[in-house]
């Protein structure tokens, strides 16, 4: 039986928050995975940078501080890093169906965000320093 996360050729989308207080979630597509992550944080309508990798499942994972860690042979695929507003909670009806919260508005981070004391890499910084880091890891 397959976690109705894993695609059928083994991989998922792994995101995790980046702060002080972390979450993670697992999907079959990252903006999916990235909206479970911020949900599980912040309920309220409030931002979280949420980092977005491709993953062998069973093969990485994240650490007791929040970073991620991999089996050799199975390095995680940066995806990227965005910000999210979470949607804030509504308990009600909308077009005929129950609705606990609203939709999450989810953009690329930007660097120096504002909405995070503007000393923030953005989505490409990000990917160009986990980029950098696995090509020096392969060499």
């Amino acid at each position: 039986m397959t976690d109705n996360y894993v695609l059928p050729n083994g991989q998922t989308f792994l995101a995790s928050t980046c702060g002080y207080q972390g979450s993670w979630a697992k999907a079959q597509d990252p903006m999916t995975a990235v909206e479970k992550a911020a949900n599980d944080v912040s309920s309220d309508g409030g931002k979280v940078p949420v980092e977005v990798f491709l993953i062998t499942e069973g093969k990485s994972w994240i650490g007791e501080l929040g970073g991620i860690n991999w089996e050799n042979g199975y390095t995680p695929i940066p995806i990227g890093l965005w910000k999210v507003e979470t949607g804030e909670y509504h308990g009600g009806v909308i077009n005929d169906e129950w609705v606990d919260y609203l939709p999450a508005e989810v953009t690329l981070m930007q660097d120096n965000d504002t909405d995070f004391n503007g000393k923030n890499d953005g989505h490409e910084k990000w990917m160009e320093r986990w980029l950098t880091q696995l090509t020096e890891k392969a060499a």
